[in-house]
């Protein structure tokens, strides 16, 4: 694999476990900063874009991690990408 390929690859890994870490909580908990009495799990969700947006990453970049781990030769970077889908998947839930 083109190391130009792979280093895209990598980076749109990264981008997206930044994306996970971002959309990962309750989009209504800073209104408990603001506010002590106002607890986010009284308010409801009406909407799982959230979780479907965050399902959509996790299969994007487990899926980026897969092409490289079926088309690598060495074994260190099987494991690496094995690591970094169960990292992915740690981070997911």
């Amino acid at each position: 694999m083109n190391k130009y390929w792979r280093t895209g690859i990598y980076l749109t890994y990264l981008a997206g476990i930044m994306l996970l870490m971002l959309f990962s909580g309750s989009k209504y908990a800073w209104m408990s900063e603001v506010d002590p009495g106002v607890s986010p799990s009284l308010i409801t969700q009406d909407s799982d874009n959230r979780i479907l947006f965050r399902v959509l990453i996790l299969i994007v970049i487990t899926g980026a991690q897969l092409v490289i781990m079926l088309k690598s030769v060495l074994l260190p970077e099987r494991t690496l990408s094995l690591i970094l889908v169960v990292l992915a998947l740690i981070l997911f839930f």
